[in-house]
Parts: C-alpha cells; sequence; structure tokens
C-alpha cells in the first residue's frame, strides 16, 4: 500500500557572471559534459515558434540513474526518463524550464522548475532560480526525500559548474572567430551574442 506524504520543497539561486544570451546558448549545449556522465539520450519531441517570437520545446532526457543496490531491487528500474518543457523569450531574456519525471512516477515524482533571467541592471550578469517538489509514495517516504533532496542539490551544483564549461567554450569559440573576422572582436561576438543564436539549438536530437 502505498503511504503518500506531503511533498517535500527545495529551492536554490545562482549568479552567472555571463551574458543571458551566452547562457541560453549553453543551455542547449550543456550536454554530453564531463560534470553530469548520467545522460546518456536527449530527443526532440516537439518544438514550435509562437507569434510573439517565445521558443518552445519538448525533450525527452535519458539518464543512467544510479540508485542504492537496497532501492533498486524494490523499483527495478536503472535508467530514468524525463519530460522537459522549456520557453525562450528573446525579448524579455527569460528561459523557463518545467520538467517531470516518466519513470518510476507512481512511486517517487520529482517537479523541477528552473528560469534564467537577464539581470536588468547589468547585462554581464544572469540570475538563475531552482525548485524541485519532490513526493514520495512508499512508506520511508522520509528518508527517501532526504536521499532525492541530496542528490538534487549535488546534481545542481554539478549542473552548474558545467554551465560555466560549456559558457567559457562557447566564449573560446567567439574569441577564435573574431581572429578570422577584420575588424574588432565586437563584430565576431555580436554573431554569436543574439536572441537568434540562443534561441536555435545546435540540433533536434542527440545521441549522447
Amino acid at each position: 500500500t502505498l503511504h503518500v506524504r506531503k511533498m517535500k520543497l527545495w529551492e536554490s539561486s545562482h549568479i552567472f557572471d555571463h551574458s543571458w544570451f551566452n547562457v541560453t546558448a549553453a543551455c542547449w549545449r550543456k550536454y554530453p559534459n564531463p560534470f553530469n556522465p548520467s545522460i546518456s539520450s536527449i530527443d526532440v519531441l516537439d518544438r514550435r515558434v509562437t507569434p510573439e517570437g517565445t521558443l518552445i520545446t519538448r525533450r525527452l532526457i535519458c539518464t543512467d540513474f544510479r540508485l542504492p543496490d537496497w532501492l533498486r531491487k524494490i523499483v527495478g528500474e536503472t535508467k530514468s526518463y524525463v519530460c522537459e518543457e522549456s520557453e525562450v523569450n528573446p525579448v524579455t531574456q527569460v528561459h523557463a524550464m518545467r520538467s517531470r519525471n516518466v519513470t518510476l512516477n507512481q512511486v517517487l515524482n520529482i517537479e523541477e522548475s528552473l528560469e534564467y533571467k537577464a539581470d536588468p541592471k547589468d547585462a554581464t550578469k544572469t540570475h538563475m532560480s531552482q525548485e524541485a517538489r519532490i513526493t514520495v509514495g512508499l512508506r520511508f517516504s522520509d528518508y527517501l526525500e532526504a536521499q532525492v533532496a541530496k542528490s538534487i542539490s549535488a546534481n545542481a551544483a554539478k549542473g552548474r559548474e558545467a554551465m560555466e564549461f560549456v559558457i567559457n567554450k562557447i566564449e573560446t569559440e567567439v574569441r577564435e572567430l573574431a581572429e578570422g573576422f577584420i575588424g574588432s572582436p565586437q563584430t565576431a561576438c555580436s554573431l554569436i551574442s543574439t536572441p537568434q543564436a540562443a534561441c536555435e539549438p545546435d540540433s533536434d536530437k542527440a545521441a549522447l
């Protein structure tokens, strides 16, 4: 018999010392990276642009979730699928993502939201806010909720490292591109840091 507990809430925030356009571009190129090796594949299920210019994307993400041996014996799963929906608005400079697990959702339900917003006073900074709601449908839910929250916190820290890794990679590409242009490096940077560049992922499907 399932014993449903009140959900556990986890929250975090961070400020990136990078422009919103570069941070948003890094979101699409985040995987693969050496900090999150568990992501094995990403498939784009749907993508469209609204009349207002907002890019809406729905993706299915597969992770090799490393469960403890005792828990794996109970649930019998090693891979986890997550459905992610995102909205990128280049006018308001807000990139919002929502995700929920598809695998084991009758036992463990995790709903995450992540938002990147441009700093209204400093174009070189981007504010990130992250939230997770955890609901466990097992009798030892207190322990599981705490373990899941601990795992989310650790993964969030790795995720920020991954973002810095990818952003630095993008900025290196910009510098290398700038060297091939006649004129100032800002000319090349303007080609990368545009709403169009931030809203266009490299590919529609990636097997990682």
